[in-house]
């Protein structure tokens, strides 16, 4: 590994243990894992506060909620993305005029960083609306709780035997034994370099963070509140449909995309715990992630 790609590896490392430690382990106003977050008594605007049986709060936000966690990812990500730019502009023309900054994003430290970007506002946009709006809500109401291992390895290897493998690969011998059209493949090669540094970096970013920070949005605050509103199935739909939007422009992929989105929803729906949707994730990830580097083994 080059030093570039250890100093890379390194804060990516770094990132995801404080970003684990304060969304898992400390609640962000210092009080203990498990109680409210609001203050003050609940009023005709402050519906009354609904916990489980073990005393966390449950989902309060809604549909209207959830589509404004949505614009606000949306929006958040587009000017986060801007706003990088025109600081990396502003500071190569003071520091170093010769700098391209459109080389460096090709680079394994340029596409993570933009990664880490992309995570801070599709965690932290969510997390101040729900406070701005006064919900109760802690690492459990997401769905970050333990559950049986036993029933719940059954329920993953029959959810990820139907949506991952059974499903996709109708789908796929469909598309091409009619020929209608090629389907893309995602490249996860190109912006990592077909190196072992790149490998590192590409698994730490694609398989281990991404299905965190995924999951935490798509199913822990999109499915759950619109779950709410529209029940299980039309949620799952739902929730199912932005996640493969949100993979865009792989258009021939949508199916596939959606039936491994609905499968994560089921896990969380029968289980309880986000805990399998991102173990689920993990592999789907690191399955994409060693096929595309498999020149190196």
């Amino acid at each position: 590994m080059s030093p570039e790609e250890i100093i890379t590896t390194a804060v990516l490392v770094a990132v995801l243990a404080l970003s684990a430690y304060f969304l898992l382990v400390r609640d962000a106003r210092g009080t203990p894992p498990g109680l409210p977050r609001h203050q003050g008594e609940y009023t005709a605007s402050r519906p009354l506060l609904l916990v489980d049986r073990d005393g966390h709060p449950l989902p309060q936000w809604g549909a209207l909620d959830t589509l404004a966690v949505v614009l606000i990812v949306v929006v958040g990500a587009f000017a986060a993305q801007v706003a990088a730019f025109v600081v990396l502009g502003v500071a190569t023309a003071i520091v170093d005029p010769g700098f391209d900054i459109e080389t460096w994003l090709d680079t394994p430290t340029g596409v993570s960083s933009f990664h880490v970007i992309f995570w801070a506002v599709e965690v932290g946009g969510p997390l101040l609306y729900l406070r701005a709006r006064g919900y109760a809500f802690d690492r459990f109401t997401f769905g970050f709780r333990p559950t049986r291992f036993g029933y719940a390895l059954g329920i993953w290897i029959a959810t990820m035997f139907g949506c991952y493998l059974v499903i996709p690969a109708t789908y796929t011998s469909l598309v091409e034994a009619y020929e209608l059209f090629e389907l893309p493949r995602q490249e996860v090669v190109e912006p990592f370099g077909l190196t072992w540094g790149g490998f590192v970096i590409a698994l730490i970013t694609v398989a281990i963070a991404t299905p965190f920070v995924e999951e935490f949005l798509f199913r822990g605050v999109i499915h759950r509140g619109l779950e709410k509103r529209l029940g299980f199935f039309l949620a799952a739909i739902a929730s199912s449909t932005i996640f493969a939007l949100a993979h865009l422009p792989h258009w021939g992929l949508m199916p596939i995309l959606f039936s491994i989105g609905f499968g994560f929803a089921l896990m969380l729906r029968v289980t309880g715990s986000l805990w399998l949707p991102i173990a689920g994730h993990f592999v789907v990830n690191t399955v994409a992630v060693i096929v595309n580097f498999r020149e190196l083994f």
